[in-house]
């Protein structure tokens, strides 16, 4: 598949996402060149790659790039993604409605609800005896955290479950 192409394909999945234009395009190239040299690196005539672009990874992506690169790389990421949302005035975001927000339960960390190590939104790690605010879909965030951000976006930011709108 040629490069505009492959573009216009992206493009088409991230059009509706709150993505400033440049970022689309460095996205799109990074997948663009990554599936590149994934092709180069099979020999003929198996060289053929199904290319399948789910944009509701790129959170999983994130918490994956810790692993793999280091929490200064993942950092540097979501720093990109929420510094392209904020330039964004243009993005159509709708927040949820301040009653959902101040229904958001609230719970100390302990052993037994310590399964996340870092807050998605600030990337910062949870210390034990945190408390932290969860939302419908169990996951959990800093109540600043999550309450600023369900000020700009009525989707969880890790799997898009949508809260009641304003």
């Amino acid at each position: 598949m040629c490069y505009d192409t492959t573009r216009e394909v992206i493009f088409e999945a991230l059009k509706f996402w709150p993505i400033h234009n440049s970022e689309q395009e460095d996205l799109i190239k990074k997948v663009f060149l990554d599936t590149q040299e994934i092709v180069k690196s099979i020999s003929p005539p198996h060289n053929l790659v199904s290319l399948h672009v789910d944009i509701r990874l790129f959170h999983r992506r994130i918490v994956d790039a810790r692993v793999r690169f280091g929490q200064r790389f993942q950092r540097s990421i979501l720093q990109r993604f929420q510094r392209s949302m904020e330039e964004n005035n243009n993005c159509n975001m709708v927040p949820a409605s301040d009653s959902s927000i101040k229904s958001l339960e609230t719970k100390r960390l302990d052993d037994e609800n310590n399964r996340v190590e870092i807050c998605m939104i600030c990337l910062d790690e949870y210390s034990q005896g945190l408390e932290v605010t969860y939302m419908p879909c169990s996951h959990l965030f800093h109540e600043n955290c999550i309450k600023k951000w369900l000020k700009t976006s009525h989707y969880c930011p890790v799997c898009r479950f949508e809260m009641p709108l304003c």
